[in-house]
């Protein structure tokens, strides 16, 4: 009888203690562990909404700027890999201010994906270079640098390096963390229709990613170029 009892002894409250303990590690591990693994899922979430939005306003600013354009003069077609030797590009002919069917400087904008990443500069963007006249020139003075392009020179391969490099060209960034940008120029034979420019734009911040296309025809038709 004694034998039996000895045998059937449960648990003293020593062991208790220390298996709850034991227990309450475990729990606490695995919902710490739960908690980190839907954090990281609901940033990684929200990093790639917040890609895709950045992403759609570059896309829009650029589509507008396009869309508004008299004509697109050099295109540099780029590379989806943000290369620096060959950056995407477009020089445009924004409007013809004054009328007079030719281009002149202030009238001159340029679209590139700027791939140089500095302590200044941390991250590619896409950028829109244009004329800004500073506050102090006077009429005459603006007249007077305002000058008349050649179109065959817009058209030329180095446009828009020579466009850069000019007084009063300033720029802003029409998109963040571009990691990668191709245009193509899609002309037409007809007259009095529209051509477009089409592109393709990467966006990468950290591991999101998110690739957006999109197309605008010019205001103007084939006709319209100088």
């Amino acid at each position: 009888m004694n034998g039996n009892r000895a045998k059937c002894r449960g648990f003293t409250v020593i062991e208790l203690m220390m298996g709850m303990t034991i227990t309450t590690l475990v729990v606490g591990a695995v919902s710490a562990f739960s908690l980190a693994l839907s954090e990281g899922w609901r940033q990684s979430g929200s990093a790639q909404r917040s890609l895709v939005f950045s992403g759609q306003q570059c896309l829009a600013r650029m589509t507008r700027i396009v869309q508004t354009s008299r004509a697109v003069a050099d295109v540099q077609s780029g590379k989806m890999n943000g290369t620096i030797r060959s950056p995407a590009c477009a020089v445009l002919w924004l409007g013809d201010a004054n009328r007079d069917g030719k281009v002149q400087f202030s009238e001159i904008g340029l679209i590139e994906h700027n791939v140089t990443i500095s302590s200044a500069h941390p991250a590619q963007t896409l950028d829109y270079y244009t004329v800004c006249w500073p506050a102090g020139l006077s009429a005459q003075q603006i007249a007077a640098a305002d000058f008349t392009a050649d179109w065959n020179d817009l058209l030329a391969s180095t446009a828009s390096g020579e466009f850069k490099a000019l007084a009063y060209v300033t720029s802003r960034p029409l998109g963040r963390d571009v990691t990668g940008a191709k245009f193509t120029y899609v002309p037409t034979d007809a007259a009095n229709a529209q051509p477009r420019l089409d592109f393709k734009i990467d966006f990468g911040s950290g591991a999101a990613e998110q690739r957006l296309e999109g197309s605008a025809a010019l205001r103007a038709a084939a006709a319209a170029v100088p």
